[in-house]
């Protein structure tokens, strides 16, 4: 498949960590629910967004899952699957991302509800937990 200038492929399996440079996590809570968040355009999405320089994908999985969610990750985060991305750009999507391959990564985790989703101010103006 071709995507925002990419050869996207499928991939099962835990993806290399220093080439994942995004993360989607099915977040799961004691109740067994399944956490979705909601875009402006009304769609359902898992929570997850693209790595910052340095952050594990565990922190990752948790700053995305508190501002999207308002979610706290309550354990391991397990990833099982992944997109392999071979970009056909001349520069990554940020400085810091693995380029020209890179993956997208899935993970499954469980969480907490604790309060409405945190994104930055640029993003919402929900409050803090």
């Amino acid at each position: 498949m071709d995507y925002a200038g990419a050869k996207i492929a499928y991939s099962s399996g835990v993806a290399p960590d220093d080439l994942v440079a995004r993360l989607h996590v099915i977040a799961v809570t004691e109740q067994l629910e399944v956490v979705v968040c909601q875009s402006a355009e009304g769609w359902r999405f898992l929570p997850g967004g693209t790595r910052e320089p340095g952050e594990s994908l565990r922190e990752l999985a948790r700053r995305e899952l508190l501002e999207e969610a308002g979610a706290v990750l309550e354990g391991p985060v397990i990833q099982f699957s992944a997109h392999r991305v071979a970009s056909e750009r001349e520069h990554p999507y940020r400085p810091h991302l693995p380029h020209p391959l890179a993956y997208w990564a899935y993970a499954v985790g469980p969480v907490r509800v604790a309060c409405p989703p945190v994104n930055p101010p640029t993003a919402r103006p929900w409050p803090r937990c």
